[in-house]
């Protein structure tokens, strides 16, 4: 069949051919590389022109919200925050059947930057049971609007200071919270 045709006509039936496959191929393969270069020029302009603000990602919006939800355990109450405090670890205290004493001298943080930004830091010893000490560690981890523990030392007394049959331990605790 194609030793009929003259060459001319075997010219133009190539060109034909040639034409088709390029069509083909444009369609299966060039088209889609042509519009994801097109779709990232335009991804990067946009990119380029919004450079002051924040490109929103599922990513960023999840570890957003995590770190809000952090911060949010560790706010405290700015208006008569000490009062607040007292009053809520002394109430849990005598739930748990726990003395509670307050430290004086505050453990300020090492970091000024941590001062500038409202962090409060407080100290508080407790002496009671074993199980009386995790029941009010258990209350105080769970308790919003005092901060959260940053510093747990539990310790018996020592031996001088202890009388026969005494079971009780010291716990000193602190809390660290942001003012807010």
């Amino acid at each position: 069949m194609l030793d009929k045709l003259d060459f001319k006509k075997k010219q133009l039936l190539v060109i034909a051919l040639a034409v088709l496959l390029l069509y083909i191929a444009y369609q299966f393969s060039f088209k889609n590389a042509f519009e994801a270069m097109r779709l990232n020029s335009q991804l990067r302009k946009d990119h380029r022109s919004e450079s002051g603000q924040v490109v929103s990602y599922p990513q960023i919006e999840r570890k957003d919200q995590f770190c809000a939800a952090i911060i949010k355990r560790y706010k405290v109450k700015k208006e008569d925050r000490e009062n607040y405090l007292w009053q809520s670890l002394s109430g849990m205290a005598m739930a748990n059947n726990v003395e509670i004493s307050f430290v004086q001298g505050n453990t300020l943080p090492a970091d000024t930057s941590a001062l500038s930004k409202g962090t409060v830091v407080n100290q508080f010893n407790f002496r009671g049971p074993y199980v009386n000490i995790v029941h009010l560690l258990d209350t105080v981890s769970k308790s919003p609007g005092i901060g959260k523990i940053h510093m747990l030392k539990l310790e018996s007394p020592k031996k001088e200071n202890k009388k026969a049959n005494d079971n009780r331990l010291i716990l000193v605790l602190g809390l660290k919270g942001i003012e807010g």
